[in-house]
């Protein structure tokens, strides 16, 4: 059974005599009622007078706990999250959400590129494919060498290769690298990075003196242009 509740019910037509009537009851020091409006009305909260909300102060330590729980996780991340090269430096996914996520969403397949020949000149064959060793490190030390960079290593250092991407274009090579044949030159990007992190290479570059640190690791990407 309902509990009954004492009171007075009013209603009005306009909103001039509901705000007059809040008024008198507020001059009479009343409070305990409650105003009900089809729609928010200005004059009304004015007369009404200024209520304390919880959802202020509910916003203010959600943005508080944000704000420190992102700071926290950004500094544990940063120091057991170790740089990952040449493939990307930044994965999708930090590495505490990845198990829970990985079983919906099978992360792209990894790839590496085939650059080493195992034969002593090249061909069309399988085994003829790649370049030596001492080829790949002439590359390297030419790329070095043509953009200035024998000295100084940062620790991460990227190349980066261009390309376009579109559908139904007779003209897309156009697009692309021209340096590249045409192509995109993400590929060629990521042959360099591998080619420099090679520590055969880097041997051979440390006799020719570009002396690569140990911690320098080379990585590629590509810039779609």
């Amino acid at each position: 059974m309902a509990r009954a509740v004492s009171g007075v019910l009013a209603g009005f037509q306009y909103i001039d005599a509901a705000v007059e009537a809040i008024k008198a009851l507020r001059a009479q020091g009343r409070t305990d009622f409650t105003v009900y409006s089809a729609a928010p009305n200005h004059e009304i909260e004015e007369a009404l007078g200024p209520t304390s909300s919880p959802v202020r102060l509910f916003t203010l330590i959600g943005a508080l706990t944000g704000r420190l729980a992102g700071s926290a996780m950004t500094r544990w991340w940063s120091t057991d999250w170790p740089l990952l090269a040449p493939r990307t430096p930044f994965p999708p996914l930090p590495p505490p959400l990845r198990p829970p996520i990985g079983h919906c969403v099978p992360p792209p397949p990894g790839t590496r590129l085939r650059l080493e020949r195992s034969t002593p000149t090249p061909g069309p064959e399988e085994d003829q494919i790649g370049f030596t060793v001492e080829e790949m490190a002439n590359f390297g030390e030419r790329v070095l060498r043509d953009i200035g960079l024998t000295s100084n290593f940062a620790r991460l250092v990227m190349f980066m290769g261009h390309g376009s991407f579109c559908l139904n274009n007779p003209h897309k090579s156009a697009y692309d690298c021209g340096a590249c044949g045409g192509s995109a030159g993400g590929p060629n990007a990521r042959a360099m990075a591998q080619i420099l992190n090679d520590p055969r290479v880097r041997s051979r570059l440390n006799a020719r003196g570009i002396i690569i640190p140990a911690e320098t690791v080379f990585g590629g990407g590509a810039h779609n242009t």
